[in-house]
């Protein structure tokens, strides 16, 4: 009897116990809650602007992109990333935007609304002024490197948000929802139909005097940096190292024979000519790669192989032996100049490896069964090695380092995923000095924008 009176007597010691520290535990949020909310509401700003005023409907109407240095637009409604960049030399300050609409969504009790969004601030020469701009509740967590600079922190929300890890002495100025109507995460004219983003830029220069530097956005942020490009090279989410290397934007030209640049004619991609071999070569719009070895040119077209005839001026399809499996969905092909070999992918029967030799006419097949969809192909000539990349769903998300033969000695997940159109545009892996890179010909940027992979 005695033993289970202290039994029950530890069960109600624990259960006191849980219940006192859930109730410290709410206490905690709700002060957390409290104060943040009075400094959303007591604020002071002294922009001299309210919700409704013609001042802050801002009537002129200017070019978003003119003198842009570099810039990527969202993708279809969910907006994974979005960024825009001026050159600002006259200015002593830079202003940076970080815009989300919500963050990454956690669960705690039965609060669903509400996540973290993680800032890295990287040493500058110039000082920062930060504006942080969402429409839900949420933290902005920051890691802040030595040697950054922060000035001022701005926030702009309808809803309660807590900043961690800013330098203690950090000044921050709320932007009630009494002064603010509009919380863009673009910048894009789609998703600005009422000036939205011009309106909170002539709102961020009347606090700070500063034009915008820098803007970048997200439906649902997850991670930024600050400043975004590399002080060394100049790539976005890129770590510099070596003096030898001269600061570039997000596009870059990377040197290769041929190199199309793609266009639009309103819904549809026009095709592209170029003088080859002393011939002029029209270039079908549904071209995704093309390689050159000497006199010789082949195209992926439609997922098949093709080789341009001197004699026909035509590209004419090339066809397997009929002793190799039949490949219909050809998605990837390099060449190794030094070889005079192509190598092509077929996204068939689990992934197919085939070999080309130019001279012999010879295919052979180097492997079959992958367990990745592989995307882009590149032969490294300094590794006499196989490089390529493979996707899950609409992203790329790892880098493969294969031999000669084919067969995979490496796999590398990209710390940032990159989005991708499989459907209508073309892409390709390249290499520049010691970095490798995609090149994107999206529907946004026909053209062409180089991502760099880091992993």
């Amino acid at each position: 009897m005695r033993f289970l009176e202290a039994i029950n007597r530890i069960l109600v010691g624990m259960l006191l116990s849980l219940v006192l520290l859930q109730a410290g535990l709410l206490f905690f949020m709700k002060n957390m809650e409290d104060q943040a909310q009075y400094r959303l509401v007591q604020n002071t700003s002294q922009v001299d602007v309210m919700c409704g005023e013609n001042s802050f409907s801002e009537n002129p109407y200017w070019s978003l992109n003119e003198q842009a240095t570099s810039q990527s637009s969202c993708e279809g409604s969910d907006c994974l990333f979005s960024h825009i960049s001026w050159s600002r030399a006259e200015q002593t300050k830079d202003l940076q935007v970080i815009a989300v609409q919500s963050a990454p969504p956690f669960r705690w009790g039965q609060m669903n609304e509400g996540g973290v969004v993680r800032v890295r601030v990287k040493a500058t020469e110039k000082p920062q002024v930060l504006a942080l701009v969402s429409r839900q509740r949420l933290e902005w967590s920051f890691q802040v490197d030595k040697g950054a600079k922060i000035e001022k922190v701005i926030v702009a929300t309808p809803q309660v948000v807590w900043l961690q890890g800013l330098p203690p002495k950090t000044e921050i100025e709320y932007l009630p929802k009494e002064k603010m109507c509009s919380y863009p995460y673009a910048w894009e004219e789609a998703f600005n139909p009422d000036n939205e983003f011009r309106v909170l830029s002539l709102v961020l220069k009347k606090i700070t005097g500063l034009d915008v530097t820098t803007f970048q956005g997200a439906l649902i942020g997850k991670e930024f940096r600050l400043p975004m490009f590399d002080k060394v090279r100049g790539l976005a989410s890129l770590e510099g190292s070596g003096a030898e290397h001269q600061r570039q934007d997000t596009i870059v030209a990377i040197p290769s024979l041929p190199t199309l640049t793609w266009a639009r004619q309103e819904a549809h991609v026009v095709p592209q000519k170029m003088i080859f071999n002393s011939q002029e070569i029209i270039f079908p719009a549904k071209t995704q790669h093309v390689q050159a070895v000497g006199d010789q040119l082949f195209i992926l077209k439609s997922y098949l192989l093709w080789r341009w005839d001197q004699d026909k001026k035509d590209f004419v399809r090339m066809h397997l032996p009929q002793s190799l499996p039949h490949a219909q969905y050809m998605k990837a092909v390099t060449v190794s100049a030094s070889h005079k070999v192509l190598f092509v992918y077929n996204d068939e029967r689990g992934g197919e490896m085939y070999r080309f030799d130019i001279a012999n006419n010879q295919w052979s097949l180097l492997h079959a069964g992958y367990a990745f969809n592989v995307e882009a192909l590149y032969f490294d000539e300094q590794a006499q090695s196989l490089r390529a990349v493979s996707s899950r769903g609409p992203h790329l998300t790892q880098f493969l380092k294969m031999d000669a033969k084919a067969k995979v000695q490496e796999v590398l997940p990209l710390k940032t995923k990159i989005s991708f159109d499989k459907k209508h545009w073309k892409w390709q892996l390249e290499k520049q000095q010691d970095l490798y890179l995609m090149r994107l010909h999206q529907a946004v940027r026909p053209e062409g924008q180089i991502v760099a992979l880091e992993f």
